[in-house]
């Protein structure tokens, strides 16, 4: 399973993200140092995706075995979150061994969103480039709060139908987001340190964390 043999924290992965059953497709091009943590990893996703309060998640490593390998944060047992045997501490280049490689990776709240992410290629890292990358991608991005539509062609179609059920909540609450090409130039990455430290601070205040 994840080892530290022929652990590829000196090569660069290139993945593509795809939001699952988004029409028009969604997705990103994201290039990744095998030494970034899953952690680190879900903050670039949050972060090509736009998700900026990198929410609730869970990732699925899929082995030659029936059951994938879940990897999530917090990580919940016996009713205390711990910081150990997390994703905080399991990084890209234990996993990832060839191109085709996938991963799940499933955002909760109130999108719960699946996206599936696939390693393209694997190669040097360019000495003069800074990880991680956004390379490509299409479409505008879900909103963290948006409702179950996926489908940007009934997004339009309410607003233009203010007779529909959802028209008031969407309009109230979007009006000021629109769809648009994706510009991977807009594109800022988060530090993980900072998100993860924040993270640690907020469960502090809740009962969860307290324990």
């Amino acid at each position: 399973m994840l080892s530290i043999e022929n652990y590829n924290s000196h090569k660069i992965f290139e993945f593509k993200a795809v939001i699952f059953d988004s029409s028009p497709l969604i997705w990103r091009g994201l290039k990744v140092s095998g030494a970034a943590s899953f952690f680190e990893f879900h903050v670039a996703l949050a972060d090509v995706f736009g998700w900026t309060d990198y929410p609730p998640h869970i990732f699925k490593l899929y082995f030659d075995r029936s059951k994938p390998l879940k990897l999530r944060l917090p990580f919940f047992l016996k009713e205390k979150y711990k910081r150990n045997e997390m994703e905080a501490e399991i990084y890209l280049g234990q996993y990832f061994r060839k191109p085709g490689q996938k991963v799940k990776y499933k955002v909760f709240g109130e999108m719960n969103l699946k996206v599936y992410v696939e390693l393209k290629s694997i190669s040097d890292p360019d000495d003069w480039d800074v990880y991680p990358q956004c390379t490509d991608g299409k479409n505008a991005s879900i909103p963290q709060m948006f409702p179950e539509i996926y489908d940007f062609n009934d997004y339009l179609r309410i607003l233009e139908n203010p007779k529909h059920i959802l028209y008031e909540e969407i309009q109230q609450e979007y009006q000021y987001w629109k769809p648009k090409p994706f510009n991977r130039s807009e594109v800022i990455f988060g530090d993980p340190r900072e998100a993860l430290d924040n993270f640690f601070a907020y469960l502090a205040t809740t009962p969860q964390g307290r324990l």
